[in-house]
Order: C-alpha cells, then sequence, then structure tokens
C-alpha cells in the first residue's frame, strides 16, 4: 500500500546547508536563475533581484528538493527574506480567499455536497500553507540571528 503514502505531500522540512559556492551560472530573463554548486550537490535558485551570488561566497541556506528557499550571503551581506515571506504570504492568502469563497458559497447555496468537498480540500490546502509560513518565518529569524 506504498501507492497511498502521503509522506511526500506532508513533509515541509527544509534542509539546511552551510559552504562556498564553487560554481555560479546565473541566466537573466525576467527573473534571475541561479545553479551553483554547494557542498557537493547542484542547487538551483529563482530571484526577482540580479546578481544576489557570486563564485566564492559563503552562503547558509534551507533547500527544499535541490531548490533553495532561503539564503544568508555571508560574504556580500545580502538575503532573501523579504521575498520569501512575500511569496509565502501571498500562498497564504490565496488559499485563505479559496477557503473563505467556498466557506460563503456552501452556506449560500443550501449545503450543496461539491462545496462541501471543495471546501474541505481548501481547508486542507490553508492549514498546509499556514504550517509552512509558520516554519519560515521561524528560520528567518534563525537566520537573522546568525
Amino acid at each position: 500500500m506504498a501507492f497511498l503514502s502521503i509522506d511526500n505531500f506532508l513533509n515541509h522540512k527544509n534542509t539546511f546547508l552551510k559552504g562556498t559556492i564553487s560554481s555560479c551560472e546565473e541566466k537573466k530573463y525576467r527573473y534571475s536563475t541561479y545553479k551553483i554548486f554547494l557542498d557537493k550537490q547542484y542547487l538551483e535558485y529563482k530571484s526577482i533581484e540580479k546578481n544576489l551570488l557570486n563564485k566564492g561566497d559563503n552562503l547558509l541556506c534551507f533547500t527544499r528538493k535541490d531548490k533553495i528557499i532561503l539564503f544568508k550571503n555571508l560574504s556580500t551581506k545580502k538575503d532573501n527574506f523579504k521575498e520569501a515571506r512575500l511569496r509565502f504570504s501571498l500562498l497564504l492568502l490565496i488559499c485563505l480567499c479559496a477557503f473563505l469563497s467556498f466557506l460563503f458559497l456552501y452556506f449560500y447555496s443550501g449545503f450543496m455536497i461539491i462545496d462541501l468537498f471543495f471546501l474541505s480540500i481548501f481547508s486542507v490546502f490553508f492549514v498546509l500553507s499556514l504550517c509552512t509560513n509558520i516554519s519560515i518565518y521561524k528560520q528567518i529569524k534563525m537566520l537573522k540571528s546568525i
């Protein structure tokens, strides 16, 4: 019954890495895409800002599945805390709006089953995004203290 496992869906833990960037490749479009080699693995980061990461920078970061979620560049004193807060708060706001709209539809349309179904789905999404948002804020606080 391994195909019924939802452990990967509920696992929102980030891994902490510390090291020096040994190679950095930046592609510039509307946003910058960085592909870096840090601590014996390749990582990817997408940002609105340009020239955040360079070869030889000391980096503290939280990663999830080879993507950088949070980082603090110790060499140039730059970080992405504001951008990460904005992204995860926007996700939380979207989930909250969807939850509240289906809650309104559920009571307004006479307690229909389809509205209850979508209400339960978006309530799960809202709770998961709330947990993720709380963990991101704790990790930002931890990186700021270093």
